[in-house]
């Protein structure tokens, strides 16, 4: 994979309250419009390379503050509502964790704990408000940085093999951010990077593009997008796919 745009540049509208993007579940399932969204990414991500089951959707951003846990729920929660997927959603930054805010849920024990022997996956494994939608929350935080991607890479390749469930949804820390997040890559059958419209700058995504290098990018989503695009944005775009 080279380090241009993919083809497809899918888009979540803004739907943005009081300036925030920070999507919980219960926003989503109250928002027709956006579950809606999140079901369109879903249908022109490029995922024929994806065949393995379950299918795992690793995603992550440049930065933080760019919405990609709002899209990793948002595309768990569209996902689950796929007649019998059972969808897993698992907070992988351990650095810096949210999700279990998004869902409600307690944050210990969850994946810190897992890779440390201090809980049982029974133990991890939350319901939510969705019928076929379970969580891991990141658990205790922790430093994050290669050793502690790698502890977390063996026990994600082991809780594939063993799980149970169709797809599952890892939510990454950001690529430019936490060295990891390349080892964690690696797990991910595909990829989604999220740009925030507006804001990523275009050398953050351009680093962000090199580091995933090798991965399968499935396609980049534009969160909180305008009716257009940002100009720069649409030149890359326009050159990847002249390019071929």
């Amino acid at each position: 994979m080279s380090s241009t745009l993919p083809r497809s540049i899918e888009i979540v509208p803004d739907h943005s309250v009081s300036g925030t993007d920070r999507v919980n579940v219960d926003a989503i399932l109250s928002d027709s419009s956006l579950l809606a969204s999140f079901r369109e990414i879903l249908s022109r991500l490029d995922l024929s390379e994806a065949a393995a089951r379950p299918l795992t959707l690793g995603i992550t951003a440049s930065l933080y503050d760019e919405g990609a846990t709002s899209v990793a729920l948002g595309l768990a929660a569209a996902l689950s509502r796929v007649q019998s997927t059972r969808v897993a959603i698992i907070d992988c930054d351990l650095g810096w964790p949210s999700l279990h805010r998004r869902l409600n849920i307690p944050l210990i024990p969850g994946v810190a704990e897992l890779i440390t022997g201090r809980a049982s996956e029974d133990e991890a494994l939350h319901p939510t408000s969705l019928l076929n939608l379970v969580a891991i929350p990141a658990g205790r935080r922790a430093q994050r940085g290669a050793a502690l991607a790698e502890k977390m890479r063996r026990w994600l390749v082991g809780f594939k093999q063993a799980c149970g469930q169709d797809v599952l949804v890892l939510d990454l820390p950001p690529v430019n951010v936490d060295e990891g997040v390349g080892v964690l890559a690696s797990v991910a059958d595909a990829m989604v990077l999220v740009v925030k419209s507006g804001v990523t700058p275009r050398t953050e995504l351009q680093c962000a593009l090199h580091r995933l290098n090798g991965c399968h990018l499935a396609g980049v989503v534009l969160n909180r997008a305008q009716p257009s695009l940002p100009g720069w944005l649409m030149r890359m775009f326009v050159h990847t796919t002249e390019a071929g």
